[in-house]
């Protein structure tokens, strides 16, 4: 009988420590996907006090998209393009630039039609908390996409991961603008 109690024991043990690596591996991302781990170093990077952060949930979803929606990522792409093409190439001729990459939804679009690619719309949605500038704990939503190639495709670009439908490129471009004009006013 007393050996019973001790395999008893030793059950509820296991189970206990079971529970509890899953609630942390869930709670603080020990077992998080590549994706995930850059979605949210880039929520981090955006917080007031990212050492707050909490996160309370992610919810993950997967779609191929038709032609239609993918030829409209690709419009939404090519502004964010652009602005990193006016940030790479000042001084060189924008506009030949410029041209080059509207150019190229149409390539991609030809890829999409003769089967070559077959594109992914990998999505994250993050609740959290966190503190804003004064202190006070604030809940927070921020969805997260990557556009992905193929099935195949098992690397991921920092650049082409979007939050809240901004990438690095488009953010930075924002940036320079917003101070450009605080500087001309």
């Amino acid at each position: 009988m007393n050996a019973f109690f001790k395999y008893l024991a030793f059950a509820l043990f296991a189970v206990g420590v079971g529970i509890a690596i899953a609630y942390g591996a869930e709670k603080y991302g020990y077992l998080d996907d590549k994706l995930t781990k850059i979605c949210e170093e880039k929520i981090l990077s955006n917080l007031k006090s990212p050492r707050s952060y909490v996160r309370i949930k992610v919810k993950s979803s997967e779609k191929s998209l038709t032609r239609e929606e993918y030829k409209r990522y690709l419009d939404e792409n090519i502004e964010w393009e652009i602005k990193h093409a006016a940030i790479q190439n000042i001084g060189y001729d924008f506009q030949k630039v410029a041209k080059e990459i509207q150019k190229k939804p149409d390539a991609q679009l030809e890829e999409f039609d003769n089967k070559q690619i077959q594109p992914i719309l990998l999505q994250k949605q993050f609740e959290y908390d966190s503190q804003n500038g004064f202190g006070a704990i604030v809940k927070g939503e921020t969805r997260c996409d990557y556009l992905k190639h193929s099935s195949f495709e098992n690397h991921f670009d920092d650049l082409r991961v979007r939050i809240d439908g901004e990438n690095s490129v488009s953010k930075a471009y924002r940036l320079l603008v917003e101070l450009w004009l605080l500087k001309n006013k």
